[in-house]
């Protein structure tokens, strides 16, 4: 089967830094299948110096870059924003129709897909999709950024209602991210080929796993750990704040690992709250150093708004953290609170403190089975698991049509 991916969301051999989810999920696929990717690459006209130079950057403009990476052939096509897209509407005007059409030059060159995924479609694909030179089925997963999108009133039932209608006309199936993301769906309403299916990311299951010590747990210090960049929906000031409120009736030790452009406001705050004793900044460090502090940490926090999945909160599962995510955000249903980890309201430090509050007060006997829950469902989460779920849907959707 030779599977074409569209998204903005590929890394291929560009300096700018990607997340690897995607291409986690469909790296697996290429031992089978034939695996191509349309990476699109929008940038806004004043920025286009910023990239090299102006020659280099029109030649880019005109036609592709092409690399490989784990056999999967990448394709990366750049072309400039229209002027509305940086208050998030998008049509399909000049610069898409040259995006379309070199597209459609690399489409009369190689075998025709038999299957079509578009990874967060909304915000451009669903505008061009309908004038690629393919005709197979197309599948739409769908990522926070497109579910914020269609649920902010600000751009008016009119301009989502056109949205909506173009998935409808476009989409033989729509998957989502996570459960939040698939539930907020419902709550739109509308959206004909809805399928129940997440499509979820995985984590590698620890080399050396050791299960934690909770007998002490009532007399001795409290490890909590944070993993993420310092920025503002994160809520690490929000961590801060919580900790605080109960920081004369626990010891604790609060380990932040990561970088970002709230670290001097963070700073500030540890100060301000006097926590310095309590808190270490560790910077930003390498997936090894980040799994030996999960190790050794008791309890991984991170109350983050607009969270498509948060692979960190799997990673700290996997290393038996009792681990808090928020409610209503991607790790929603993969933690069920209570019993593999605990939920809490994103950004809100009342539903923190009281979360922290009690997991001080709880029996080591409870934290254990807890952590072992974490661990269990963790290790159902590996990337070839996910990826071979994945795929077996994809392939459900092309035999049906």
């Amino acid at each position: 089967m030779r599977i074409l991916i569209i998204t903005a969301l590929y890394p291929d051999d560009s300096p700018i830094e990607v997340t690897n989810a995607i291409h986690d999920l469909v790296r697996f696929w290429t031992d089978s299948h034939e695996v191509i990717c349309f990476k699109e690459d929008w940038i806004y006209a004043p920025h286009i110096l910023r990239r090299g130079k102006l020659i280099e950057q029109i030649k880019l403009l005109k036609g592709y870059q092409y690399c490989e990476r784990d056999k999967v052939r990448i394709y990366r096509f750049t072309g400039i924003a229209n002027l509305f897209a940086r208050f998030n509407i998008h049509f399909f005007g000049f610069f898409e129709k040259v995006m379309v059409n070199k597209m459609n030059k690399v489409l009369g060159c190689i075998e025709k897909p038999d299957v079509v995924i578009a990874h967060m479609p909304v915000l451009n694909v669903v505008d061009y999709i309908k004038y690629l030179k393919i005709d197979c089925p197309k599948i739409a997963v769908l990522h926070r950024s497109d579910t914020d999108w269609l649920d902010s009133a600000r751009w008016g039932k009119g301009v989502v209602r056109r949205k909506i209608n173009l998935i409808n006309d476009q989409f033989d199936a729509v998957f989502s991210r996570s459960h939040s993301i698939y539930r907020q769906l419902l709550e739109l309403g509308k959206i004909d080929c809805l399928k129940e299916v997440i499509i979820s990311s995985g984590v590698p299951q620890c080399e050396e796993y050791h299960e934690k010590d909770w007998n002490a747990w009532n007399v001795r210090k409290k490890n909590i750990l944070y993993v993420g960049k310092l920025i503002k929906q994160k809520g690490v000031d929000v961590i801060l704040e919580s900790l605080n409120n109960i920081s004369k009736e626990y010891a604790f030790e609060l380990t932040i690992i990561g970088e970002g452009e709230e670290l001097e406001n963070l700073q500030s705050l540890i100060k301000e709250l006097h926590l310095e004793e309590h808190v270490a900044i560790a910077g930003k460090r390498s997936r090894e150093e980040v799994y030996e502090y999960m190790s050794k940490a008791d309890v991984f926090v991170m109350p983050a708004r607009h969270e498509t999945l948060g692979l960190v909160y799997l990673e700290a599962m996997a290393n038996g953290c009792i681990t808090i995510g928020s409610k209503e955000e991607g790790i929603d249903g993969i933690i069920l609170n209570g019993e593999n980890g605990f939920l809490v309201k994103a950004l809100d430090v009342k539903e923190l403190t009281e979360c922290l509050e009690s997991i001080m007060k709880m029996d080591s006997l409870d934290l254990r089975q807890i952590s072992q829950n974490a661990k269990a469902t963790a290790d159902k989460y590996t990337p070839k698991d996910r990826s071979d779920i994945y795929l077996k849907k994809v392939i459900e959707v092309r035999m049906k049509e």
